[in-house]
């Protein structure tokens, strides 16, 4: 089943900025590894499969922390990948193309998410099917947007664009350097353990 576009921002609506900061998230880990790499010296990767597949993964452990106690959701992980349902719609992450269509081998579980009429195992069949996709520009080196996207096997059926902006509410960047533990004026916020045992002591 597919919903259409005006009910898709119903339920989602609300939560659009929780996939975004899930997507930036992801995508904020893999620029950290990614210059961890360059400043050890080691060779880039060769292959974007690669490259999608630890985004993935990361978009994975971000979803798990940002729905995973949450009661309106249900969060289902299996072996290869992950859905998320609420109200009755089921959602993936998908890395897209041009064609804003996610990038799929075609497995029988595939074949069921990605046609309209197909029915997902252990859910009502009326239970309605979307992907969340995002898009990398050409060099693979920056995200350049994510979609919510409707689709019947290899045709776009609809899409909208999510919006990013600050004012959205989007992800908290990755601190790349540790927390300077002093404020600035200079002044020690939390006490090393050594010296509160000290002046214990000295108690």
């Amino acid at each position: 089943m597919t919903l259409n576009i005006e009910d898709a921002k119903a339920i989602w609506g609300p939560h659009h900025h929780r996939i975004v900061k899930i997507v930036e998230t992801a995508w904020a880990e893999f620029k950290v590894v990614r210059d961890c790499r360059v400043n050890h010296k080691l060779a880039p990767l060769l292959y974007n499969r690669t490259k999608s597949n630890d985004i993935f993964d990361a978009i994975a452990r971000a979803a798990i922390d940002e729905f995973g106690v949450d009661p309106a959701f249900m969060l289902k992980n299996e072996a290869q990948t992950f859905r998320l349902f609420h109200n009755g719609c089921c959602i993936r992450f998908k890395k897209g193309g041009v064609d804003l269509l996610g990038q799929n081998i075609p497995t029988q579980a595939v074949m069921d998410f990605i046609e309209a009429d197909g029915c997902l195992p252990g859910m009502p069949p009326d239970t309605a099917k979307l992907e969340i996709i995002w898009v990398a520009n050409e060099l693979f080196t920056e995200l350049e947007s994510i979609h919510i996207v409707a689709r019947d096997d290899g045709n776009l059926i609809w899409e909208y664009a999510l919006d990013r902006s600050d004012e959205a509410g989007g992800a908290v960047p990755l601190p790349l350097d540790p927390t300077d533990p002093y404020d600035n004026d200079g002044a020690l916020l939390i006490k090393p353990k050594d010296r509160l045992d000290s002046e214990d002591e000295r108690d």
